[in-house]
């Protein structure tokens, strides 16, 4: 549609279609009036202008089920039926990996189930180890079409991902990309991107303070969908994040993980260390082929990952809903 006023100079206007009521130009009062479908009217003085173009947003569809991210509780766990008060550092308990096998299989939490995720739940949020470190916050470095084996509510499927490491504290991936491999025996190769999403990886706070209750990570999931076009280069710095989240706030999702630390065992009792600088959380998947070791979610000022770590050191717990 465009609506032709008497002077030469060419100016262009994107608007949503969909928002827009009518749009009419006065030539008498010199402007041109655009009546949104939610009331609200805006106006333009239209000299200098030849023609309006309105151009109809990509506006993503909703994706038919839950994305990862949504299943992941908010808050790590003080017993095996509290879910803690806060996101301090110090608010958690920390188990050894075949207590929280027992204790965190299936529980039930404020009348909602929940359990320990598996290493191919956990990779619906971050990368595994075997690629290196994939999430760096010590080199600029970018990695992309990774294959990535993940699991979302039961639904196994194989997945490409973008990790872009752009500086000391952040780093941005596009995840759930279509994919034409299988990365691991019983994922199969996802079709489409009806579930690629953006992932913006931060460190908050002081992580060279140790003993601070507040540095952790902050995880940042924005759905896409099918319709986006752009790449890993696109979603790569603020402003793109700060637009498609004003723009879209009902598809942006936010977890925090709190710098919580681990609790050393190896000179027997055992001693809480690394608060404030790192954050370990078990899963509940063993690593193939080494006994005695099962996958974490691993970070620290360095990296983060899902790492191999022997099943006697104490780590927190992060659960993922049933539903």
């Amino acid at each position: 549609m465009k609506l032709h006023v008497k002077k030469i100079v060419l100016a262009v206007f994107a608007l949503a279609v969909a928002g827009v009521g009518y749009a009419q130009s006065d030539y008498e009062n010199g402007t041109l009036s655009i009546l949104k479908t939610d009331g609200t009217t805006f106006t333009y003085p239209v000299r200098n202008i030849d023609s309006i173009t309105f151009v109809k947003n990509d506006v993503p569809v909703r994706p038919a089920q839950k994305l990862a991210i949504q299943y992941v509780a908010d808050r790590n766990m003080t017993s095996p039926t509290t879910f803690a008060e806060t996101t301090k550092n110090n608010d958690c308990s920390h188990y050894q990996w075949e207590t929280a096998q027992a204790s965190f299989n299936e529980v039930t939490v404020d009348g909602k189930k929940w359990h320990l995720p598996s290493a191919a739940e956990w990779r619906g949020i971050f990368p595994n180890e075997e690629g290196g470190r994939t999430i760096s916050f010590l080199y600029v470095q970018c990695n992309t079409d990774l294959d990535e084996a993940i699991d979302v509510h039961g639904v196994r499927k194989s997945y490409k991902a973008d990790y872009n490491s752009v500086d000391k504290s952040t780093c941005y991936a596009l995840k759930f990309k279509k994919s034409n491999t299988q990365a691991e025996e019983g994922f199969a190769p996802a079709a489409d991107n009806s579930l690629l999403c953006a992932y913006r990886y931060q460190l908050v706070g002081d992580f060279r303070n140790p003993g601070n209750l507040d540095a952790h990570m902050l995880v940042t999931v924005c759905y896409l969908g099918n319709g986006f076009q752009g790449d890993i280069k696109t979603i790569s710095n603020p402003e793109w994040w700060k637009d498609y989240r004003s723009a879209h706030p009902d598809l942006c999702f936010e977890k925090t993980f709190p710098a919580s630390g681990w609790n050393d065992t190896s000179g027997g009792a055992g001693e809480i260390v690394s608060v404030g600088t790192g954050g370990r959380y078990w899963s509940g998947s063993v690593v193939e082929g080494y006994p005695g070791f099962a996958w974490a979610f691993n970070f620290h000022a360095a990296a983060a990952r899902l790492y191999p770590i022997h099943v006697t050191t104490d780590y927190a717990i992060r659960l993922f809903s049933n539903d």
